[in-house]
């Protein structure tokens, strides 16, 4: 009889360590287990560093849920299979492909493995474009310049061979 209690106790004790990481790094909202298309959120909260397994190596941030500027290299990164976030960046982070695992920790964020990158401005909150070597790879926010928030489809973007930036997005692209 006291298998069947310490199988439940044993159960009781996975649940619940299981809720206690959940605190931490919420899959997002769709989250299927690891695969094309899945997210995990991962939130500092009172400014405090952060810790999230991811089912991936590397990761990017896909949609940024704080007030406070998610940049990577700055206020997060991800290294072999954790994205690490503070100082009150919380953000929903994705695969990212084509990069391996750059383990740079916290520090300048570096391009891809070509070393390839562009700093495009929107200066006076204009549309603005600058030349991109599409064999490169594709781009990504590698260091964010502007208190203006830099986001993909929304205040910068490739079309062509041409980066585009609006709105005051100011970065530094890498190339993956």
């Amino acid at each position: 009889m006291a298998r069947p209690r310490l199988s439940l106790l044993v159960l009781l004790a996975l649940g619940a360590a299981a809720a206690g990481l959940s605190a931490h790094a919420q899959p997002a909202r769709g989250w299927d287990g690891p695969g094309p298309g899945s997210t995990v959120r991962c939130e500092s909260n009172d400014r405090r560093e952060r810790s999230c397994p991811t089912p991936w190596r590397s990761a990017r941030l896909v949609r940024q849920l704080s007030s406070t500027q998610c940049v990577e290299g700055r206020t997060w990164y991800s290294r072999q299979g954790e994205i690490h976030v503070r100082n009150g960046c919380r953000g929903e982070f994705a695969e990212a492909r084509g990069n391996g695992s750059r383990g740079n920790g916290w520090g300048p964020g570096r391009p891809g493995n070509s070393g390839y990158s562009v700093t495009c401005s929107s200066d006076n909150n204009r549309l603005r474009t600058c030349a991109w070597d599409r064999r490169q790879g594709r781009p990504y926010v590698a260091q964010q310049l502007s208190k203006t928030r830099c986001e993909e489809g929304r205040t910068w973007g490739v079309r062509g061979t041409d980066l585009w930036v609006n709105d005051g997005c100011r970065a530094r692209f890498g190339a993956r």
